[in-house]
């Protein structure tokens, strides 16, 4: 699970969210305020140090005490190599964000400095225009055959990032490529990629694995391609498009990590990337992630998808909280719909490597997760920031990961 945050206005959110999720034991009292369930919140740890699952948990009357910021930060999970929580870096596209020292404490303090947890950098305004956006990463954006990364943006902004200086810890950002620049879009079919851009784009797509693995030599390993294109009209219901161009790009990224593996410029080759995507809108929608996987799963190694619990600002807190429960079946459709995907798949490789198992091995992250808009109004529900979400945010990740190791990496 990968919340969407801005991490300067979150730092004190995701202390207390990690410690409410994987310390060892959870203060239990009385509070009409923070009435939940807290049983199924062990679970998490109980996957993660490899235990066997209780019995069914038995609802008790509690409250969390998210001011106790103590007991072990998640070191399991680093013996596991799981990814059970991380932070989307969506401020950090700005030089002067990235750039912070008060921003950069933040990521320290929420993440830990030895890398616990996934880094995703995340924000759907990267492909706009570097001249015109301060948070851009492209250059001439509009214009065709000239459009490519502003290095120079891009390489202040992500050597800023204190974990990006790690190198253990690099190795656990997962870097989003949110889509395609205007000079690859179709204006006449809601921006779509052109028919003959494919090849461009897993071109773009592969010269940011140069870039920040060859010439900044960050070591960054795990790629996202794409972003929510299911919620675009021109590929709702069409995913196995989507899925074509994502194994277009993995192939041309692998090919850049490999060039720079003979080159001695990096210890990585392809086969060590992990590329994947396509952050589904609505992974309930299951028709799309078959789709989709039929055509990228033999040639990705994880499918990412994002749910979002409640947008009803009318809910009552108890209500939005109970909301959880519907996470681990979110988990378990998107699980049973990619091993269907796998069977239209062209090989048993990938993500669909483990599709003969019942999918109990493959990679499926869920990177964003929040109680946001209310649909009728197009408003913000203010109960989706603070202290009355994270019960949701605790219980949510502890319900997904009752359904096996999940999501890993």
């Amino acid at each position: 699970m990968v919340r969407r945050c801005g991490c300067e206005a979150a730092a004190e959110h995701d202390r207390s969210l990690r410690s409410a999720l994987f310390r060892s034991a959870v203060p239990l009292g009385v509070t009409p305020a923070m009435m939940l369930t807290v049983a199924a919140v062990h679970l998490c740890l109980l996957a993660a140090a490899g235990a066997s699952a209780p019995p069914e948990p038995v609802p008790v009357t509690g409250f969390v005490d998210f001011s106790a910021a103590t007991g072990p930060a998640a070191a399991s999970l680093r013996s596991t190599d799981m990814y059970s929580y991380g932070l989307n870096l969506y401020s950090a596209f700005a030089e002067d964000t990235s750039g912070s020292p008060a921003y950069q404490s933040c990521v320290e303090q929420t993440m830990g400095v030895d890398g616990v947890g996934l880094l995703r950098y995340h924000r759907s305004q990267q492909m706009q225009d570097s001249a015109q956006s301060s948070v851009g990463w492209i250059q001439d954006a509009g214009t065709a055959g000239k459009c490519r990364w502003n290095e120079t943006r891009v390489s202040r902004v992500v050597s800023q990032v204190p974990w990006l200086r790690n190198a253990t810890s690099a190795r656990r950002v997962m870097m989003g490529i949110n889509g395609w620049p205007a000079c690859m879009a179709d204006p006449g079919n809601n921006g779509a990629l052109l028919p003959g851009a494919h090849a461009q784009f897993a071109s773009l797509c592969a010269s940011l694995v140069t870039l920040v693995n060859g010439k900044l030599g960050l070591g960054v390993r795990i790629f996202e391609v794409t972003n929510e294109l299911d919620g675009n009209k021109a590929y709702a219901g069409n995913m196995s498009a989507v899925g074509r161009i994502v194994a277009t790009a993995a192939s041309a990224m692998r090919a850049a990590q490999d060039d720079l593996h003979r080159a001695g410029l990096a210890s990585d080759t392809g086969s060590d990337l992990l590329v994947g995507g396509p952050a589904f809108a609505r992974p309930d929608l299951t028709d799309g992630v078959r789709a989709y996987v039929s055509t990228a799963g033999a040639s990705t190694d994880f499918v990412s998808y994002h749910s979002y619990s409640t947008g009803d600002s009318g809910k009552a807190n108890s209500s939005i909280w109970d909301d959880a429960q519907w996470a681990g079946e979110t988990t378990d459709g998107v699980r049973a719909a990619v091993v269907e995907g796998c069977t239209n798949a062209s090989e048993t490789t990938g993500v669909c490597a483990e599709a003969g198992n019942g999918g109990a091995g493959m990679r499926l992250w869920h990177d964003e997760n929040q109680h946001q808009l209310e649909p009728t109004r197009r408003a913000h529900d203010q109960r989706g920031r603070g202290r009355v979400r994270r019960p949701g945010d605790a219980l949510g990740p502890a319900q997904r990961c009752r359904r096996g190791p999940m999501e890993r990496g």
